[in-house]
């Protein structure tokens, strides 16, 4: 009993302090998505610039990378692959809707012509997120001897994020 006293008395009278360390934190999960719609009524002979499709981009990945691939290259081309209309004028735009990430240069009146590998690619870092950002893609097409049908061009849209 002495010598537990005595080491209490020794613990208090030298001030023994002990002391711990934690970690704090949480995850905030990452939204990246592209959402697109394409026009199904287009009239490529009207000589005005029409849209071909509507986009919005949600995200607040730092880098984001969106890929809008073409598979005819901005071609439409008719139901027999037989013939097809050109672009003489194919073109990205912001669309006025939510707001783009600090940092990212806007997109506006972009010309796509010409396609590398079918493909336009927008690579961008932020400091804030982008939500709703709304983007369009509008053409004009030379339809001087194109055979009279329906005409068609796939367009398919991907967002990657990086870190």
């Amino acid at each position: 009993m002495k010598y537990l006293m005595a080491l209490f008395v020794a613990l208090f009278a030298f001030g023994v302090s002990f002391a711990g360390a934690v970690s704090c934190g949480g995850n905030i999960p990452v939204i990246n998505n592209i959402t697109s719609v394409g026009v199904v009524y287009l009239n490529p002979a009207d000589s005005e610039k029409q849209t071909i499709a509507a986009l919005m981009i949600n995200s607040n990945a730092p880098e984001f990378i969106v890929h809008i691939y073409f598979a005819h290259g901005g071609k439409f081309h008719n139901a027999d692959n037989n013939s097809y209309i050109e672009p003489i004028d194919l073109r990205i735009t912001e669309s006025g809707t939510g707001r783009l990430g600090d940092g990212i240069v806007h997109l506006i009146d972009r010309d796509l012509l010409p396609l590398a590998n079918n493909e336009f690619v927008w690579d961008q870092k932020q400091n804030t997120s982008t939500i709703n950002y709304g983007m369009i893609i509008f053409g004009i097409w030379n339809v001087k001897n194109a055979l009279a049908g329906l005409y068609q061009e796939t367009i398919i849209t991907s967002i990657e994020a990086r870190f």
